[in-house]
């Protein structure tokens, strides 16, 4: 499974300067001459820019046609598999009750209790986000999203085959203006909570699955209320999250401080003071690795942004330790000769090809088996040329991986069976063969 992460993209055309057009439109040509292809896109947040772009149909019918542009240019022909969430240019700060209804939960909120008040009120003033949504999705499922989805849970999810993505909204007690000397200013960061209770039940109920979960959310947890963020903390570690995706600093890292690693991408906007970038993500259920490639837009071109991480453009992840095994799934067995004795191990298939080819005397035929073992006393012992049964066919291994804690994956090919050898068979041959 591959992805894209794009993160504020403040898509304003009329408004925005000539830097912001090259690089968006540059963008495009890097990822379809690039050849990338990926299987979801992930926008984490700030589609429009809010001090300067009103809250129209107009605007969000540009962003939407640009994301679609780009998802086109990547492999996506489908919005279904583009996963999105609200940044705080999202939304709007003068909605009905909200300042009120804001300051009222930040002074009362409990992390222990994990909801918010007038839910209503905070989840309907994303109105723009809305209307982006409607452009991907259709007004229908835009609708029922706000009207019913949001008003019992505020944080969507989505199961995919290989992995779970929650889609957390941080924005949801965002936006407070306060008045200070004459002048107003926004209080946001250190004092956000997202509604535990939310995250719990909606972790819940991806949990059958048994699949790793990645979080996208705009804002850092480094940006939320402290005691909001140990809280969400646990809670992520007991329900498998592997991985924070972010926005809103406008800057492009990796932060491995947390007990889960949080990847922060730039804007895709062009402005001083920030970096402009986006990652291009994999997760290998084989190997229960993460590979993330970050990229950077430096002197009027995209390329590899090499101080990524401490080996440069390219962060692996293992998160072996987020895998549940699923003893539905690890119900093959094969039995393997070790050391004299025969041990039973339990697996499940990961890829099991088979072939035949028509040569001009003989067909042969020919197989090739990725299976990966539950690990036991002996999984260790598994060695090159090893020879087990498997699908009434021999099989022997010829390549054995045993760096994941839980699991050994052996990568193996089919057996040809010489009969040439077999005396009765000769005979036999011999037998039908008519001299002339």
């Amino acid at each position: 499974m591959k992805w894209l992460h794009l993160s504020d993209i403040h898509f304003n055309p009329s408004k925005d300067g000539t830097d912001s057009l090259y690089l968006r439109n540059r963008l495009l040509d890097f990822l379809k001459q690039k050849q990338i292809s990926v299987d979801k896109i992930f926008l984490t947040g700030d589609f429009r820019d809010a001090s300067c772009q009103e809250n129209t149909v107009e605007a969000a019918k540009d962003i939407a046609n640009y994301i679609l542009t780009l998802a086109n240019n990547v492999g996506i022909d489908n919005s279904n598999n583009i996963l999105l969430v609200p940044g705080n240019h999202d939304l709007t700060r003068n909605f009905d009750r909200r300042q009120e209804v804001v300051g009222q939960n930040k002074r009362e909120y409990n992390p222990g209790q994990g909801i918010f008040k007038d839910l209503d009120i905070l989840t309907d003033s994303f109105e723009f986000y809305k209307k982006v949504i409607a452009e991907f999705r259709g007004n229908d499922y835009a609708e029922n999203l706000f009207n019913n989805v949001y008003k019992v849970n505020p944080h969507s999810f989505t199961v995919l085959d290989e992995m779970n993505i929650l889609q957390l909204n941080t924005e949801l007690i965002a936006g407070e203006t306060i008045s200070y000397d004459g002048s107003s200013r926004v209080l946001d960061d250190g004092t956000l909570s997202v509604g535990t209770k939310y995250v719990i039940n909606a972790l819940s109920l991806m949990e059958y699955s048994k699949k790793p979960v990645i979080v996208l959310a705009h804002r850092g947890l480094d940006l939320l209320n402290s005691f909001e963020r140990k809280k969400l903390l646990n809670i992520f570690k007991d329900f498998n999250v592997c991985m924070y995706l972010c926005g809103h600093s406008h800057d492009l890292w990796c932060d491995e401080s947390y007990p889960i690693p949080q990847v922060t991408v730039g804007c895709i906007k062009q402005q001083d003071g920030v970096r402009s970038g986006f990652t291009i993500g994999g997760y290998d259920e084989c190997s229960n690795k993460v590979v993330i490639e970050a990229y950077s837009w430096e002197n009027d071109r995209w390329g590899e942004y090499s101080h990524f991480s401490s080996t440069g453009y390219t962060l692996t992840l293992d998160i072996s330790d987020k895998v549940i095994l699923d003893e539905e799934e690890f119900r093959n067995k094969i039995k393997i000769v070790i050391n004299g004795k025969v041990q039973e191990f339990v697996g499940k298939v990961i890829d099991m090809k088979h072939s035949i080819n028509h040569g001009a005397m003989i067909s042969t035929v020919e197989g090739s088996l990725i299976f990966k073992i539950k690990n036991s006393d002996f999984t260790k012992y598994i060695k090159f040329n090893d020879k087990f049964i498997l699908s009434q066919n021999v099989w022997k291994v010829i390549g054995v991986d045993n760096t994941d804690k839980y699991t050994t994956i052996v990568t193996c090919e089919k057996e040809l069976i010489n009969r040439s050898n077999d005396d009765m068979e000769n005979e036999i041959a011999n037998k039908n063969c008519i001299v002339k």
